[in-house]
């Protein structure tokens, strides 16, 4: 019996309200024959908004718990795949703005995010910051001050237990669990740094992602870098040149140069593809490889 023929029968279904085509296929998505659901996923797909909204009602309301779940998940996958469309016109866009783009991946796994709400909460990881420099002077000071509020106070830190976890990439968890990877704690110490005025930038350490503070007031032999990973301890540049080390890598002078957004950005989809090639998570590999790549050439 073919999708069509289950389509027909399960529509004039004797003894039960008659069912339109749409709510026929939401049905059909609860069947014990995976490559029935595959094709049904196929048609819902090409229906659009309609699908959607047939699949949303029988997400809350279907008395199949299994109608329910599949229903649920294919509502989810398609604000997944509107995110994506808005992250296709963030890579054909203008340079790519850190804090927009790292929502838009948070999106990517979480679409009913709404990114206003991780934005305010940076403005007042912000105004915190601000406060404190009223009575502090130099950049030395302003420095240990973001420092202190967002490792020691806040409680930033890095997931050392649960390194490989997806969530460690996504920018509204870590300000949820206050954990995160050496790139998603740099991503959040930028984003508050920025909105105060405060000189830092990201430098892309193979395997292990820091942060430069730069100012007029250092010299070149006077960088300072910071480790955001590990409670934004401050490190010099022997101490830069054993994290290398420790990881079989050989020191090269460019490896201490700030990057761009648009690096900083490829390098947490990088990080999220080895973690869901890893975990043999198909849909979510292929997600996030075509992210990557339209990012790295936004002409494709």
């Amino acid at each position: 019996m073919s999708t069509e023929d289950d389509i027909e029968a399960d529509s004039g279904m004797a003894g039960s309200a008659p069912r339109t085509r749409t709510e026929a296929l939401i049905h059909l998505l609860g069947d014990d024959d995976i490559d029935i659901r595959s094709q049904v996923w196929g048609h819902l797909e090409k229906l659009g908004k309609e699908a959607l909204e047939s699949a949303e009602a029988a997400a809350e309301a279907s008395d199949d718990p299994e109608v329910k779940r599949q229903a649920g998940r294919f509502a989810l996958e398609y604000h997944r795949r509107e995110v994506f469309k808005e992250w296709l016109q963030f890579c054909r866009g203008p340079a790519p703005d850190l804090e927009t783009g790292a929502l838009l991946i948070a999106r990517s796994e979480y679409p009913e995010l709404d990114p206003g709400v991780c934005s305010r909460a940076l403005d007042e990881f912000a105004c915190a910051l601000e406060s404190r420099s009223e009575t502090t002077t130099g950049v030395d000071a302003r420095l240990a001050s973001l420092v202190e509020l967002l490792s020691k106070d806040a409680g930033f830190k890095g997931n050392e237990e649960g390194y490989y976890e997806a969530d460690n990439s996504y920018l509204n968890r870590i300000l949820e669990t206050k954990l995160g990877i050496p790139i998603s704690l740099s991503v959040l110490y930028l984003l508050v740094a920025r909105r105060c005025g405060l000189p830092l930038h990201g430098v892309a350490l193979p395997g292990h992602f820091i942060l430069k503070f730069d100012s007029a007031e250092t010299g070149k032999q006077a960088e300072k870098f910071l480790d955001p990973f590990h409670g934004g301890r401050l490190l010099t540049v022997r101490e830069c040149v054993e994290l290398l080390e420790s990881s079989g890598e050989s020191f090269r002078d460019e490896l201490l140069e700030a990057v761009d957004d648009r690096v900083i950005l490829c390098r947490m989809l990088g990080n999220l593809l080895n973690i869901y090639h890893g975990g043999s998570d198909r849909r979510r590999m292929n997600r996030v490889a075509a992210m990557l790549k339209l990012l790295q050439d936004p002409r494709d």
